[in-house]
Protein backbone atom coordinates (compact mmCIF):
# COMPACT_ATOMS: atom_id res chain seq x y z
CA UNK A 1 0.00 0.00 0.00
CA UNK A 2 2.06 2.90 1.23
CA UNK A 3 5.49 2.07 -0.37
CA UNK A 4 4.18 3.80 -3.72
CA UNK A 5 2.62 6.77 -1.76
CA UNK A 6 5.88 8.52 -0.50
CA UNK A 7 7.42 9.38 -4.12
CA UNK A 8 3.47 10.44 -5.61
CA UNK A 9 2.57 13.02 -3.29
CA UNK A 10 4.60 15.81 -4.96
CA UNK A 11 3.93 15.09 -8.09
CA UNK A 12 0.30 14.11 -8.20
CA UNK A 13 -0.78 17.57 -8.57
CA UNK A 14 0.23 21.32 -8.78
CA UNK A 15 -2.66 22.43 -6.30
CA UNK A 16 -1.94 19.73 -3.57
CA UNK A 17 -3.41 20.35 -0.67
CA UNK A 18 -1.10 20.30 2.86
CA UNK A 19 -2.06 17.28 4.86
CA UNK A 20 -3.71 17.96 8.36
CA UNK A 21 -5.17 15.37 11.04
CA UNK A 22 -7.43 18.08 12.11
CA UNK A 23 -9.09 18.72 8.76
CA UNK A 24 -11.48 16.42 6.15
CA UNK A 25 -10.13 15.50 2.57
CA UNK A 26 -11.75 17.67 -0.16
CA UNK A 27 -13.81 14.87 -1.13
CA UNK A 28 -15.30 11.39 0.06
CA UNK A 29 -13.64 9.57 -2.61
CA UNK A 30 -12.95 9.20 -6.45
CA UNK A 31 -11.84 6.26 -7.46
CA UNK A 32 -14.36 2.98 -6.38
CA UNK A 33 -13.50 1.20 -3.16
CA UNK A 34 -12.75 -2.62 -3.48
CA UNK A 35 -15.51 -4.40 -1.54
CA UNK A 36 -14.64 -8.05 -2.89
CA UNK A 37 -11.87 -10.23 -2.18
CA UNK A 38 -9.67 -10.17 -5.42
CA UNK A 39 -9.36 -12.71 -7.85
CA UNK A 40 -5.41 -14.16 -8.46
CA UNK A 41 -3.87 -12.17 -11.22
CA UNK A 42 -3.80 -14.29 -14.73
CA UNK A 43 -0.07 -15.17 -15.32
CA UNK A 44 1.29 -16.79 -18.65
CA UNK A 45 4.27 -18.91 -19.06
CA UNK A 46 6.60 -16.29 -18.95
CA UNK A 47 5.34 -14.58 -15.74
CA UNK A 48 6.15 -17.82 -14.48
CA UNK A 49 9.32 -18.33 -15.37
CA UNK A 50 9.80 -14.71 -14.05
CA UNK A 51 8.65 -15.12 -10.79
CA UNK A 52 10.53 -18.59 -9.99
CA UNK A 53 13.63 -16.39 -11.04
CA UNK A 54 12.84 -14.41 -7.74
CA UNK A 55 11.78 -11.34 -10.09
CA UNK A 56 8.30 -9.73 -10.02
CA UNK A 57 5.61 -9.69 -12.64
CA UNK A 58 4.39 -5.98 -12.93
CA UNK A 59 0.71 -5.46 -14.93
CA UNK A 60 0.02 -1.73 -15.21
CA UNK A 61 -2.68 0.30 -16.76
CA UNK A 62 -3.39 3.92 -17.40
CA UNK A 63 -5.40 6.97 -18.30
CA UNK A 64 -5.54 10.71 -18.65
CA UNK A 65 -6.16 10.90 -15.44
CA UNK A 66 -5.58 7.57 -13.57
CA UNK A 67 -2.51 5.11 -13.37
CA UNK A 68 -3.28 1.26 -11.86
CA UNK A 69 -1.19 -1.63 -11.69
CA UNK A 70 -0.31 -4.75 -9.83
CA UNK A 71 3.19 -6.60 -8.55
CA UNK A 72 3.14 -9.86 -8.50
CA UNK A 73 6.21 -11.87 -6.25
CA UNK A 74 7.14 -15.46 -4.94
CA UNK A 75 8.41 -14.62 -1.33
CA UNK A 76 10.08 -17.74 -0.07
CA UNK A 77 8.20 -17.40 3.28
CA UNK A 78 5.10 -17.95 5.04
CA UNK A 79 2.25 -16.04 4.51
CA UNK A 80 2.45 -15.50 8.00
CA UNK A 81 5.75 -14.04 7.85
CA UNK A 82 4.27 -12.06 5.33
CA UNK A 83 1.09 -10.77 6.85
CA UNK A 84 3.60 -10.26 10.15
CA UNK A 85 5.61 -8.24 7.67
CA UNK A 86 2.96 -6.00 5.76
CA UNK A 87 1.02 -5.05 9.13
CA UNK A 88 3.97 -4.06 10.76
CA UNK A 89 3.85 -0.42 9.99
CA UNK A 90 6.32 0.85 13.06
CA UNK A 91 9.23 -0.50 10.90
CA UNK A 92 8.19 1.21 7.24
CA UNK A 93 10.38 4.15 8.20
CA UNK A 94 13.07 1.20 8.34
CA UNK A 95 12.20 -0.83 5.80
CA UNK A 96 10.63 1.41 2.94
CA UNK A 97 12.25 4.13 0.91
CA UNK A 98 11.61 8.00 2.25
CA UNK A 99 9.19 6.89 4.83
CA UNK A 100 9.71 9.42 8.36
CA UNK A 101 7.60 7.31 10.03
CA UNK A 102 4.23 5.62 10.15
CA UNK A 103 1.43 4.30 12.80
CA UNK A 104 -1.78 2.87 13.49
CA UNK A 105 -3.80 5.85 15.09
CA UNK A 106 -6.84 4.09 15.11
CA UNK A 107 -8.26 0.76 15.22
CA UNK A 108 -11.89 -0.68 14.44
CA UNK A 109 -12.08 -4.79 14.87
CA UNK A 110 -10.63 -5.27 11.53
CA UNK A 111 -9.49 -1.98 10.53
CA UNK A 112 -6.63 -0.01 10.65
CA UNK A 113 -5.91 3.86 10.42
CA UNK A 114 -2.63 4.40 9.59
CA UNK A 115 -0.83 7.69 9.03
CA UNK A 116 2.74 7.92 6.76
CA UNK A 117 4.68 11.04 7.03
CA UNK A 118 7.14 10.98 4.06
CA UNK A 119 9.48 13.19 2.81
CA UNK A 120 11.35 13.54 -0.82
CA UNK A 121 14.47 15.80 -0.81
CA UNK A 122 13.43 18.77 1.33
CA UNK A 123 9.53 18.51 0.67
CA UNK A 124 7.54 16.76 3.48
CA UNK A 125 4.11 15.08 2.70
CA UNK A 126 1.63 12.87 4.62
CA UNK A 127 -1.13 9.99 3.62
CA UNK A 128 -4.00 8.66 6.10
CA UNK A 129 -5.37 5.57 4.67
CA UNK A 130 -7.91 3.09 5.82
CA UNK A 131 -7.08 -0.61 5.68
CA UNK A 132 -9.21 -3.60 6.36
CA UNK A 133 -7.64 -6.66 7.17
CA UNK A 134 -9.13 -9.78 5.78
CA UNK A 135 -6.13 -12.06 6.79
CA UNK A 136 -8.31 -15.36 6.91
CA UNK A 137 -9.68 -14.45 3.80
CA UNK A 138 -5.74 -14.03 2.48
CA UNK A 139 -6.28 -10.19 1.41
CA UNK A 140 -6.80 -6.40 2.81
CA UNK A 141 -7.88 -3.63 1.02
CA UNK A 142 -7.21 0.38 1.39
CA UNK A 143 -8.66 3.59 0.65
CA UNK A 144 -7.48 6.86 1.86
CA UNK A 145 -9.42 7.95 5.63
CA UNK A 146 -11.73 10.87 4.59
CA UNK A 147 -12.00 12.32 7.52
CA UNK A 148 -8.58 13.43 7.40
CA UNK A 149 -6.78 15.76 4.79
CA UNK A 150 -4.07 13.57 3.02
CA UNK A 151 -1.38 15.02 0.76
CA UNK A 152 -2.54 12.72 -2.48
CA UNK A 153 -6.04 13.49 -4.30
CA UNK A 154 -7.43 9.74 -4.26
CA UNK A 155 -6.19 5.74 -3.82
CA UNK A 156 -7.47 2.44 -3.23
CA UNK A 157 -5.38 -0.62 -3.74
CA UNK A 158 -5.13 -4.49 -1.76
CA UNK A 159 -2.30 -6.41 -1.19
CA UNK A 160 -3.51 -10.69 -1.65
CA UNK A 161 -1.88 -13.20 0.27
CA UNK A 162 -1.50 -16.74 -0.85
CA UNK A 163 0.88 -19.41 0.17
CA UNK A 164 1.51 -22.26 -2.45
CA UNK A 165 3.69 -24.07 -0.87
CA UNK A 166 4.60 -25.61 2.78
CA UNK A 167 7.86 -27.26 2.13
CA UNK A 168 9.48 -25.50 1.23
CA UNK A 169 7.44 -22.45 2.20
CA UNK A 170 6.33 -20.16 -0.63
CA UNK A 171 3.95 -17.74 -0.65
CA UNK A 172 2.52 -15.53 -3.50
CA UNK A 173 1.63 -12.10 -2.73
CA UNK A 174 0.09 -9.38 -4.96
CA UNK A 175 -0.07 -5.22 -4.57
CA UNK A 176 -2.56 -3.61 -6.24
CA UNK A 177 -2.81 0.38 -6.18
CA UNK A 178 -4.88 2.56 -8.41
CA UNK A 179 -3.94 6.32 -8.17
CA UNK A 180 -5.77 9.17 -9.49
CA UNK A 181 -3.42 11.81 -11.15
CA UNK A 182 -3.50 15.04 -12.62
CA UNK A 183 -0.79 16.46 -14.83
CA UNK A 184 2.82 15.02 -14.37
CA UNK A 185 6.48 15.19 -15.54
CA UNK A 186 6.85 12.17 -17.63
CA UNK A 187 9.79 11.07 -15.81
CA UNK A 188 7.76 11.05 -12.71
CA UNK A 189 4.74 9.06 -14.72
CA UNK A 190 7.28 6.70 -15.67
CA UNK A 191 8.69 5.96 -12.08
CA UNK A 192 5.33 5.56 -10.95
CA UNK A 193 4.23 2.78 -13.68
CA UNK A 194 7.63 1.12 -12.90
CA UNK A 195 10.22 1.80 -9.96
CA UNK A 196 8.02 2.66 -7.62
CA UNK A 197 5.37 -0.60 -8.46
CA UNK A 198 8.33 -2.54 -8.73
CA UNK A 199 9.33 -1.57 -4.69
CA UNK A 200 5.61 -2.12 -3.96
CA UNK A 201 6.84 -5.83 -3.49
CA UNK A 202 10.45 -6.07 -3.10
CA UNK A 203 10.56 -4.82 0.57
CA UNK A 204 8.00 -7.39 1.78
CA UNK A 205 10.36 -9.95 -0.08
CA UNK A 206 13.43 -9.15 1.62
CA UNK A 207 12.17 -8.60 5.33
CA UNK A 208 9.63 -11.90 5.21
CA UNK A 209 12.55 -13.65 4.30
CA UNK A 210 14.70 -12.18 6.75
CA UNK A 211 11.68 -13.46 9.16
CA UNK A 212 12.02 -16.98 8.26
CA UNK A 213 14.98 -17.20 8.97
Amino acid sequence: MLCLLPVLFTFLSSSAQAHSPDEAHPHDGIIAPIKNPPKAVQLNSNDMETLKKGQPVLKQTKDASQASGVAVQYVSATADNVWSTILNYNRYDDWVSNVDSCRVYKKEQNTLYVETLSSLGFMKFGVYTKNTVHRDKGYMTWTLDYDKNSDLNDSVGYWRVEQISVTPPVTVVEYHSKVKVGNMPVIVEKFLRNEALLKGTSWVKKQAEKLRK
